[in-house]
């Protein structure tokens, strides 16, 4: 045994995560350090206990204090850039990070393939795609490499391209279902149905119990359709699986874009019966019920699932939704409400109980939108009803300066510019206010929210 080993006391952390004991897992990394102080696996163990507790920056401070003396680590890098989603800066601190890890490790693959995903989420298609092509100089035997260049090729609308790409991505790994799934969407966008269909038949073939491979050969089906390969893949699914109701969910959905409404809700139902997925089907039942408004059979559906599954948190969540599409906040709220007794910490149920809390002018919605933003900041939709409360609450620098941030990392999101527009507005902000919503207003009917937007344009004319 190695005396000055951090391995011991790094597995003991671990048990002691286990166990939810926050102060005795790090107390262990401590020790880990302490033995090896350049052991990384600590050093990132701490930043995200530093994380959970609302601390991120200084889990951001430990990570880069480590890079900057150990500018080689390349995972280092990589969290950090991961890390960065914990921020409401998040875009320029990622940059940051894969700029930096570049600099000090100009061939990383992984941060190469890093920084083409960030040229594309800035729309900039073409330094994608010389990016790309540089690092499948350097790695041509890299699967991740190929995929990066043939979306960068894809986003420059270079199809042609694309296909040779993944042509050549399959060709390096045959024995891929990812990689073929990948050539299927291709040969999809460039109109070549039979061999999408073709690719797509041997990833299911490759990776029979993978749904991904399963769903993609499903909506290539529904497009050509053709849904004879595809119900002979749920056919083959089912045999493998009987006690799964994936295979009733997928039969449910093909039938229904075959406008065979009776028999996708008898497909679903006999899903519903089964150990296995079988919420899924109940949920997708009771929505196809909702949707072809048979409303006492949706309502019976429900009550009597409820019956024989009081703690199914998917259902109730999804009856939730259902209230919520339906402006039946009292209902919604009563279900989220009911998901949280389940499950405290969803923050899904959470972010939802804020929502209706607003909707009704009733209280207490800022503490639970904080408390979903904390369980996951990278969830722009939390951040955006955060942004809302602290409105509602009085707090409107902080409200309008959040969600300023959130248009401006997602300026098509529109409907998160409308909330902007109705923060400004409530700020008396009107001069900020006014080119946002000639944005909204210029996509005219596209935009669902049209009537909000005439009714904000009449509060700004003189």
């Amino acid at each position: 045994k190695r005396a000055k080993s951090a391995l011991p006391m790094y597995l003991q952390a671990q048990a002691n995560a286990g166990k939810g004991d926050a102060a005795a897992t790090r107390a262990s990394f401590e020790a880990a350090l302490a033995r090896e102080p350049k052991f990384f696996p600590a050093v990132v163990g701490i930043a995200y206990l530093e994380l959970r507790t609302g601390r991120a920056e200084d889990a951001w401070k430990r990570i880069d204090a480590y890079l900057a003396a150990e500018p080689k680590h390349e995972q280092g890098w990589l969290a950090l850039a991961g890390m960065a989603n914990q921020f409401p800066d998040a875009a320029s601190r990622q940059k940051q990070a894969i700029d930096r890890g570049l600099t000090a490790i100009p061939n990383s693959a992984e941060l190469g393939v890093l920084k083409i995903d960030l040229l594309l989420k800035e729309r900039q298609a073409k330094a994608a795609v010389a990016a790309a092509q540089a690092l499948r100089t350097t790695h041509p035997q890299r699967a991740d490499v190929l995929d990066a260049l043939g979306r960068a090729q894809l986003a420059a609308g270079d199809t042609q391209q694309a296909q040779r790409t993944y042509a050549d991505m399959v060709a390096l790994a045959p024995k891929s279902a990812g990689a073929l799934m990948k050539q299927a969407e291709v040969l999809r966008m460039a109109g070549d149905m039979p061999a999408a269909m073709r690719a797509a038949r041997k990833a299911v073939e490759l990776a029979p119990s993978d749904t991904a491979p399963m769903a993609a050969l499903m909506a290539l089906a529904i497009q050509a359709k053709q849904p004879e390969p595809a119900m002979q893949a749920i056919r083959e699914l089912r045999r493998r699986v009987p006690d799964d109701a994936f295979s009733h969910v997928l039969e449910g959905d093909l039938l229904i874009a075959q406008k065979q409404i009776d028999a996708a809700l008898a497909a679903y139902r006999a899903g519903t019966s089964l150990p296995k997925n079988g919420n899924r089907a109940a949920v997708r039942l009771h929505a196809h019920l909702v949707q072809f408004k048979r409303q006492a059979e949706a309502q019976e559906f429900a009550q009597g699932w409820l019956r024989k599954q009081p703690k199914d948190q998917v259902f109730i969540g999804h009856l939730g939704e259902v209230a919520l599409h339906a402006g039946n906040y009292s209902e919604a709220e009563a279900r989220f409400r009911a998901v949280l007794a389940l499950q405290p910490s969803d923050p899904a149920a959470l972010n939802n109980t804020a929502w209706t809390l607003l909707k009704q002018g009733k209280p207490g919605a800022l503490v639970m939108a904080r408390e979903a933003v904390k369980l996951d900041p990278a969830n722009t939709g939390f951040s955006d009803t955060l942004a809302l409360a602290l409105g509602e609450s009085g707090e409107l620098k902080q409200a309008v300066e959040m969600q300023s941030k959130l248009v401006e990392r997602f300026p098509q999101a529109h409907l998160y510019r409308l909330h902007l527009v109705q923060l400004l507005l409530t700020a008396n902000e009107r001069e900020r206010a006014r080119p946002h919503l000639d944005v909204l207003a210029k996509l005219g009917s596209a935009f669902a929210e049209r009537d909000e937007v005439t009714r904000l344009q009449s509060r700004l004319t003189p």
